[in-house]
Protein backbone atom coordinates (compact mmCIF):
# COMPACT_ATOMS: atom_id res chain seq x y z
CA UNK A 1 0.00 0.00 0.00
CA UNK A 2 1.25 3.22 -0.72
CA UNK A 3 2.01 5.29 2.40
CA UNK A 4 -0.98 8.30 0.93
CA UNK A 5 -3.21 5.58 0.43
CA UNK A 6 -2.33 4.81 3.83
CA UNK A 7 -1.96 7.30 5.57
CA UNK A 8 -5.08 9.24 4.78
CA UNK A 9 -7.28 7.17 6.70
CA UNK A 10 -5.43 6.83 9.36
CA UNK A 11 -5.43 10.33 9.77
CA UNK A 12 -9.40 10.42 9.38
CA UNK A 13 -9.76 7.97 11.96
CA UNK A 14 -6.83 9.52 14.16
CA UNK A 15 -9.44 12.94 14.16
CA UNK A 16 -12.23 11.01 14.57
CA UNK A 17 -11.07 9.23 17.48
CA UNK A 18 -9.66 12.46 19.16
CA UNK A 19 -13.59 13.90 19.29
CA UNK A 20 -13.92 12.88 23.02
CA UNK A 21 -17.76 13.58 22.46
CA UNK A 22 -18.42 11.62 19.38
CA UNK A 23 -19.00 8.02 21.01
CA UNK A 24 -17.35 5.46 18.22
CA UNK A 25 -20.37 3.18 17.74
CA UNK A 26 -22.08 6.33 16.04
CA UNK A 27 -19.73 8.22 14.70
CA UNK A 28 -20.36 6.48 11.20
CA UNK A 29 -23.50 8.84 11.82
CA UNK A 30 -21.81 12.01 13.07
CA UNK A 31 -18.76 11.77 10.70
CA UNK A 32 -20.28 12.67 6.99
CA UNK A 33 -22.56 15.76 8.51
CA UNK A 34 -19.92 17.51 11.13
CA UNK A 35 -16.29 16.84 9.29
CA UNK A 36 -17.61 16.05 5.91
CA UNK A 37 -16.65 19.08 4.58
CA UNK A 38 -13.21 18.35 5.85
CA UNK A 39 -11.82 15.06 4.37
CA UNK A 40 -12.09 13.86 0.73
CA UNK A 41 -15.23 11.69 0.39
CA UNK A 42 -12.50 8.81 -0.08
CA UNK A 43 -11.66 9.00 3.75
CA UNK A 44 -15.33 8.79 5.13
CA UNK A 45 -15.87 5.64 3.04
CA UNK A 46 -12.97 4.27 4.39
CA UNK A 47 -13.83 4.80 8.37
CA UNK A 48 -17.24 4.51 7.62
CA UNK A 49 -16.47 0.97 6.08
CA UNK A 50 -13.91 0.14 7.83
CA UNK A 51 -13.46 1.37 11.22
CA UNK A 52 -16.80 2.08 13.17
CA UNK A 53 -20.40 0.33 12.88
CA UNK A 54 -22.76 1.28 10.34
CA UNK A 55 -25.80 0.03 12.25
CA UNK A 56 -28.33 2.80 12.87
CA UNK A 57 -27.88 4.43 16.75
CA UNK A 58 -30.12 2.98 19.02
CA UNK A 59 -32.86 6.11 19.29
CA UNK A 60 -32.56 6.07 22.92
CA UNK A 61 -28.54 7.07 22.45
CA UNK A 62 -29.92 10.40 21.35
CA UNK A 63 -31.81 10.99 24.36
CA UNK A 64 -28.92 9.78 26.72
CA UNK A 65 -26.32 11.91 24.43
CA UNK A 66 -29.01 15.29 24.87
CA UNK A 67 -28.98 14.48 28.57
CA UNK A 68 -25.24 14.00 28.95
CA UNK A 69 -24.72 17.45 26.44
CA UNK A 70 -27.31 19.31 29.13
CA UNK A 71 -26.36 23.41 28.55
CA UNK A 72 -24.21 22.98 25.14
CA UNK A 73 -27.40 21.19 23.37
CA UNK A 74 -29.41 24.06 24.59
CA UNK A 75 -27.25 26.40 23.63
CA UNK A 76 -26.99 25.09 20.64
CA UNK A 77 -30.38 24.90 20.23
CA UNK A 78 -30.80 28.75 21.30
CA UNK A 79 -28.56 29.43 18.49
CA UNK A 80 -30.74 27.59 15.71
CA UNK A 81 -33.45 29.37 17.35
CA UNK A 82 -31.27 33.17 16.92
CA UNK A 83 -29.86 32.16 13.08
CA UNK A 84 -33.56 31.13 12.10
CA UNK A 85 -35.06 34.45 13.74
CA UNK A 86 -32.50 36.40 11.63
CA UNK A 87 -34.34 35.65 8.47
CA UNK A 88 -37.23 38.07 8.95
CA UNK A 89 -39.22 40.00 11.73
CA UNK A 90 -42.53 37.70 10.96
CA UNK A 91 -40.07 34.52 11.63
CA UNK A 92 -39.03 36.32 14.71
CA UNK A 93 -42.02 37.13 16.29
CA UNK A 94 -43.20 33.62 15.90
CA UNK A 95 -40.26 32.55 17.23
CA UNK A 96 -40.33 34.41 20.56
CA UNK A 97 -44.15 32.90 20.57
CA UNK A 98 -42.73 29.78 20.09
CA UNK A 99 -39.92 29.92 22.80
CA UNK A 100 -42.42 31.26 25.42
CA UNK A 101 -44.08 28.34 25.29
CA UNK A 102 -41.86 25.94 25.54
CA UNK A 103 -40.48 27.33 28.63
CA UNK A 104 -44.45 27.23 29.59
CA UNK A 105 -44.53 23.86 28.83
CA UNK A 106 -41.36 22.83 31.15
CA UNK A 107 -42.83 25.04 33.86
CA UNK A 108 -46.04 23.47 34.37
CA UNK A 109 -43.84 20.16 34.12
CA UNK A 110 -42.22 21.01 36.70
CA UNK A 111 -44.71 22.15 39.11
CA UNK A 112 -46.71 18.69 38.13
CA UNK A 113 -44.06 16.68 38.90
CA UNK A 114 -42.98 18.54 42.50
CA UNK A 115 -46.69 17.51 43.48
CA UNK A 116 -46.44 14.10 42.45
CA UNK A 117 -43.42 13.87 44.18
CA UNK A 118 -45.28 14.72 47.19
CA UNK A 119 -47.70 12.43 46.61
CA UNK A 120 -46.58 9.23 44.88
CA UNK A 121 -46.81 6.14 47.16
CA UNK A 122 -44.32 4.34 45.36
CA UNK A 123 -40.82 5.00 44.02
CA UNK A 124 -41.53 8.18 41.81
CA UNK A 125 -39.19 8.01 39.04
CA UNK A 126 -39.07 4.97 36.92
CA UNK A 127 -42.26 4.04 37.78
CA UNK A 128 -44.04 6.57 36.90
CA UNK A 129 -42.09 7.47 33.68
CA UNK A 130 -42.34 3.98 32.57
CA UNK A 131 -46.15 3.98 33.02
CA UNK A 132 -46.47 7.41 30.81
CA UNK A 133 -44.19 5.64 28.68
CA UNK A 134 -47.26 3.17 28.05
CA UNK A 135 -50.26 5.37 28.35
CA UNK A 136 -48.68 8.11 25.72
CA UNK A 137 -48.41 4.81 23.14
CA UNK A 138 -51.64 4.18 23.58
CA UNK A 139 -52.64 7.50 22.43
CA UNK A 140 -50.27 7.52 19.90
CA UNK A 141 -51.88 4.03 18.22
CA UNK A 142 -54.94 6.22 19.03
CA UNK A 143 -54.46 8.90 16.94
CA UNK A 144 -52.55 7.04 13.99
CA UNK A 145 -55.83 5.03 13.57
CA UNK A 146 -57.81 8.13 13.49
CA UNK A 147 -55.27 10.36 11.68
CA UNK A 148 -53.80 8.51 8.51
CA UNK A 149 -50.44 10.72 7.50
CA UNK A 150 -51.26 13.32 4.66
CA UNK A 151 -50.08 13.80 1.47
CA UNK A 152 -49.49 17.31 1.82
CA UNK A 153 -49.05 19.31 5.10
CA UNK A 154 -52.18 20.37 6.91
CA UNK A 155 -53.44 23.65 7.02
CA UNK A 156 -54.20 25.78 10.43
CA UNK A 157 -57.81 24.68 10.53
CA UNK A 158 -56.88 20.77 10.10
CA UNK A 159 -53.87 20.93 12.78
CA UNK A 160 -56.16 22.68 15.13
CA UNK A 161 -57.99 19.92 14.80
CA UNK A 162 -55.51 16.98 15.15
CA UNK A 163 -54.39 18.96 18.30
CA UNK A 164 -57.27 18.76 20.37
CA UNK A 165 -58.16 15.76 19.73
CA UNK A 166 -54.43 14.30 20.41
CA UNK A 167 -54.40 16.69 23.69
CA UNK A 168 -57.49 15.27 24.83
CA UNK A 169 -56.92 11.75 24.78
CA UNK A 170 -53.11 12.44 26.09
CA UNK A 171 -55.14 14.48 28.77
CA UNK A 172 -56.86 11.76 29.69
CA UNK A 173 -53.80 9.65 29.82
CA UNK A 174 -51.79 11.72 32.62
CA UNK A 175 -55.13 11.86 34.18
CA UNK A 176 -55.19 8.12 34.96
CA UNK A 177 -51.30 8.13 35.89
CA UNK A 178 -51.37 10.78 38.40
CA UNK A 179 -54.54 9.38 40.05
CA UNK A 180 -53.06 6.24 40.29
CA UNK A 181 -49.72 7.40 42.06
CA UNK A 182 -51.94 9.39 44.66
CA UNK A 183 -52.36 12.54 43.49
CA UNK A 184 -55.58 14.21 43.85
CA UNK A 185 -57.77 14.25 40.58
CA UNK A 186 -58.36 18.13 40.91
CA UNK A 187 -55.16 18.86 40.99
CA UNK A 188 -53.98 17.03 38.60
CA UNK A 189 -56.47 18.51 36.50
CA UNK A 190 -55.49 22.11 37.53
CA UNK A 191 -52.02 21.43 36.56
CA UNK A 192 -52.97 19.59 32.97
CA UNK A 193 -55.28 23.10 32.37
CA UNK A 194 -51.95 24.73 33.08
CA UNK A 195 -49.95 22.83 30.67
CA UNK A 196 -52.29 22.22 27.99
CA UNK A 197 -52.80 25.47 26.42
CA UNK A 198 -48.90 26.00 26.38
CA UNK A 199 -48.49 22.55 24.38
CA UNK A 200 -51.22 23.56 21.77
CA UNK A 201 -50.07 27.13 21.38
CA UNK A 202 -46.52 25.77 20.85
CA UNK A 203 -47.67 22.78 18.15
CA UNK A 204 -49.71 25.22 16.31
CA UNK A 205 -46.87 28.17 15.87
CA UNK A 206 -44.50 25.69 14.85
CA UNK A 207 -46.77 23.74 12.79
CA UNK A 208 -48.05 27.22 11.30
CA UNK A 209 -44.38 27.86 11.07
CA UNK A 210 -42.71 24.93 9.33
CA UNK A 211 -46.37 25.35 6.96
CA UNK A 212 -44.57 28.51 5.41
CA UNK A 213 -40.91 27.93 6.26
CA UNK A 214 -40.62 23.67 5.69
CA UNK A 215 -36.56 24.42 5.55
CA UNK A 216 -36.70 25.48 9.76
CA UNK A 217 -39.03 22.66 11.11
CA UNK A 218 -35.67 20.69 11.72
CA UNK A 219 -34.16 22.96 13.85
CA UNK A 220 -37.37 23.88 15.72
CA UNK A 221 -38.17 20.23 16.40
CA UNK A 222 -34.39 19.56 18.17
CA UNK A 223 -35.15 22.68 19.73
CA UNK A 224 -38.07 21.56 21.36
CA UNK A 225 -36.56 18.18 22.00
CA UNK A 226 -33.19 19.75 24.24
CA UNK A 227 -35.42 21.95 26.09
CA UNK A 228 -37.97 19.61 27.55
CA UNK A 229 -35.01 17.55 29.24
CA UNK A 230 -35.40 19.28 32.37
CA UNK A 231 -38.78 17.52 32.89
CA UNK A 232 -37.55 14.61 30.36
CA UNK A 233 -39.90 11.79 32.90
CA UNK A 234 -43.14 13.62 31.78
CA UNK A 235 -42.28 15.65 28.84
CA UNK A 236 -40.37 13.10 26.31
CA UNK A 237 -43.41 10.74 25.89
CA UNK A 238 -45.79 13.82 26.00
CA UNK A 239 -44.25 15.64 23.53
CA UNK A 240 -43.39 12.50 21.55
CA UNK A 241 -46.95 12.53 20.53
CA UNK A 242 -46.47 15.74 18.54
CA UNK A 243 -43.27 14.90 17.10
CA UNK A 244 -40.62 15.98 19.19
CA UNK A 245 -37.55 13.49 18.91
CA UNK A 246 -36.82 10.82 16.53
CA UNK A 247 -38.39 8.45 18.55
CA UNK A 248 -42.31 8.40 19.75
CA UNK A 249 -43.72 7.78 23.03
CA UNK A 250 -42.03 4.34 23.39
CA UNK A 251 -38.41 3.09 21.99
CA UNK A 252 -38.61 1.65 18.66
CA UNK A 253 -41.74 3.75 17.43
CA UNK A 254 -41.01 6.01 14.91
CA UNK A 255 -42.04 10.08 15.24
CA UNK A 256 -42.80 10.51 11.58
CA UNK A 257 -45.79 9.75 11.48
CA UNK A 258 -46.66 13.33 14.06
CA UNK A 259 -44.42 14.84 12.17
CA UNK A 260 -46.47 14.30 8.73
CA UNK A 261 -49.78 14.69 10.68
CA UNK A 262 -48.82 17.68 12.62
CA UNK A 263 -45.97 20.02 10.44
CA UNK A 264 -45.92 18.12 7.23
CA UNK A 265 -42.71 17.10 6.72
CA UNK A 266 -40.95 14.14 8.50
CA UNK A 267 -37.08 15.08 10.24
CA UNK A 268 -34.63 12.75 8.60
CA UNK A 269 -33.63 10.16 11.00
CA UNK A 270 -29.60 10.42 10.80
CA UNK A 271 -30.31 14.16 11.37
CA UNK A 272 -31.30 14.47 14.95
CA UNK A 273 -27.56 12.81 15.92
CA UNK A 274 -25.74 15.05 13.43
CA UNK A 275 -27.40 17.84 15.47
CA UNK A 276 -26.34 16.80 18.51
CA UNK A 277 -22.91 15.86 17.28
CA UNK A 278 -23.04 19.69 15.70
CA UNK A 279 -23.69 20.93 19.61
CA UNK A 280 -21.13 19.01 21.08
CA UNK A 281 -18.27 20.72 18.88
CA UNK A 282 -19.55 24.09 18.58
CA UNK A 283 -19.42 24.72 22.50
CA UNK A 284 -16.22 22.50 22.96
CA UNK A 285 -13.87 24.56 25.27
CA UNK A 286 -11.35 26.66 23.58
CA UNK A 287 -8.16 25.44 22.27
CA UNK A 288 -9.61 21.47 21.69
CA UNK A 289 -7.82 21.62 18.13
CA UNK A 290 -4.47 22.26 19.45
CA UNK A 291 -5.52 18.88 21.47
CA UNK A 292 -6.16 17.53 18.09
CA UNK A 293 -3.68 18.78 16.51
CA UNK A 294 -0.74 17.37 18.81
CA UNK A 295 -2.49 14.33 18.45
CA UNK A 296 -2.76 14.31 14.83
CA UNK A 297 0.95 15.00 15.09
CA UNK A 298 1.68 11.96 17.09
CA UNK A 299 -0.72 9.94 14.68
CA UNK A 300 1.59 11.40 11.80
CA UNK A 301 4.80 10.99 13.37
CA UNK A 302 3.69 6.92 14.81
CA UNK A 303 3.45 6.65 10.36
CA UNK A 304 6.28 8.31 9.28
CA UNK A 305 8.40 5.48 12.41
CA UNK A 306 6.55 2.50 10.72
CA UNK A 307 7.09 3.24 7.02
CA UNK A 308 10.79 4.18 7.83
CA UNK A 309 11.26 1.12 9.78
CA UNK A 310 10.03 -0.58 6.20
CA UNK A 311 12.50 1.14 4.56
CA UNK A 312 10.33 3.78 3.36
CA UNK A 313 8.34 1.76 1.17
CA UNK A 314 4.49 1.00 1.25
Amino acid sequence: MHLKTFSLPLLAVICTLSLGDVRPVAAAVYFPTSLGAGFPVAVQRFVQQHVFSQSDPDPEDFWQRARELGDRARRFGDKLMKDAAEQSQEIRDKIGELTERMEAVVRGATALNEELHTSAALPFVDNVAEDLERAFAAVLAELEVLFPAPDQAPNHAQRKEVVAVALDKAGVALMGVCTKYGMDEQRAREHWGTVRPAIENMVMVLGDLAEQHPDLLQALLFTGAVLLIPEYWLLRPLLGVFGFGPTGPVKGTTASWAQRVFYGAAVNKGSWFAMLDKAAMTFKAPGWWASVGGIIGVGLGAVGAFFGGCGGRA
